[in-house]
């Protein structure tokens, strides 16, 4: 059988962003290895056998690419996708998880609202090595901070839940110390609103006294990025309703005093991996 050349768009920075972050080959689990080998059938190799690990929506999700590019097989498209490639403009990277086989994206900082965003006064647009994007945003000098988009999900999967977080870094010497702390929300596709807070100064100052609010959960990832975890939604399979597919998210603090030195990578949704009695 001959090989199929698949072709799709990736711009020179997505091939260098991607280059950084290759993953070694993809393998198939040893159930799926299993079945191959017992029917003696298919090939590892096979387009059949990998188009079984694809999402169904993969077509559509490559024909968002930014450039083209070539695909031989669906297993060069398999790991393609789980090394994440940026969609729409570059504004966003999207991948598929390995380990729990649904879509993941993460929407650029390019691709947010930011109140003063293109007023240089305030913010300024940055290039960064340790960012998954061509640019992040730099807070220079604010009084009225918020960040806040209304978000797509139909490129994910359905049935599925998700971790919705910030992704920020701190530059401690340029942050002054805050009287409130900052306060995150996530409204949900079935309308259920979640908000929580945390002092960006100390992250480990209290903030119950401020509206009863909890605080905000953070995970640290790679190069001093801290991802603030605003909360998790379920997307429902609604192949009639794509506005069951929209959620909201923000991040703000309006209090009269200065904020400075804070980078905004963007916002990351990823599939929540269940425990083994989950």
């Amino acid at each position: 059988m001959g090989n199929c050349v698949y072709r799709f768009h990736k711009t020179h920075h997505s091939l260098e962003k991607d280059t950084a972050h290759s993953r070694e080959d993809a393998k198939l689990p040893d159930s799926v290895i299993l079945h191959v080998q017992g029917d003696g059938h298919d090939d590892l190799d096979s387009d059949t056998v990998w188009e079984k690990r694809l999402p169904e929506n993969y077509q559509q999700i490559l024909t968002k690419m930014v450039s083209p590019a070539n695909f031989s097989s669906k297993k060069q498209i398999y790991n393609s996708l789980c090394e994440s490639f940026l969609i729409e403009n570059g504004t966003k990277r999207i991948w598929l998880d390995k380990s729990t086989g649904k879509i993941g994206c993460m929407l650029s900082a390019k691709a947010l609202d930011i109140t003063w965003g293109n007023d240089t006064r305030y913010w300024r647009w940055v290039s960064r090595d340790d960012s998954k994007f061509e640019q992040v945003a730099e807070l220079v000098l604010v009084w009225w901070f918020e960040v806040w988009r209304r978000i797509e999900c139909t490129l994910l999967s359905p049935n599925t839940q998700y971790i919705v977080s910030f992704v920020v870094k701190i530059d401690k010497t340029e942050v002054p110390s805050y009287p409130s702390p900052f306060v995150f929300s996530l409204k949900t596709p079935n309308g259920d609103l979640i908000e929580s807070a945390r002092f960006l100064d100390d992250l480990e100052k209290p903030v119950e006294k401020h509206g009863g609010l909890k605080m905000t959960p953070v995970t640290y990832g790679e190069n001093g990025w801290i991802e603030f975890v605003v909360g998790e939604f379920s997307l429902e399979d609604d192949e009639d309703n794509d506005d069951t597919k929209d959620i909201d998210v923000s991040m703000k603090n309006t209090s009269s005093c200065i904020k400075s030195g804070i980078f905004i990578d963007g916002v990351k949704i990823v599939p929540k991996k269940l425990s083994a009695n989950e």
